[in-house]
């Protein structure tokens, strides 16, 4: 994702089937997800369009990777159950 060629179009956010990427809040720039398995439907559209912001560059597989791909409400509803339990009990 280059920030400095995003136009906080959202047309990246509309062509994923995951509806996973996202503005960011901050810099309302797009933040990206795991790449549609490696064919992402946000680069064709954004290359498409011409913005050019988005390129699919390949690299070796990260677990990382997998921990973007997730909503972040998602993320946070796990954490919270992996602190409190599902009860609001605290889990040690």
């Amino acid at each position: 994702m280059n920030k400095e060629k995003c136009i906080s179009c959202g047309k990246c956010i509309t062509a994923c089937p995951g509806c996973i990427p996202f503005l960011h809040p901050k810099d309302n720039k797009a933040v990206i997800c795991d790449f549609c398995g490696g064919d992402p439907e946000c680069v064709k559209v954004c290359v498409e369009a011409g913005y050019d912001a988005l390129t699919l560059v390949h690299e070796e597989q990260s677990v990382n990777r997998k921990l973007f791909a997730r909503n972040p409400i998602e993320v946070a509803k796990d954490l919270a159950v992996n602190l409190f339990g599902e009860k609001g009990e605290k889990v040690i």
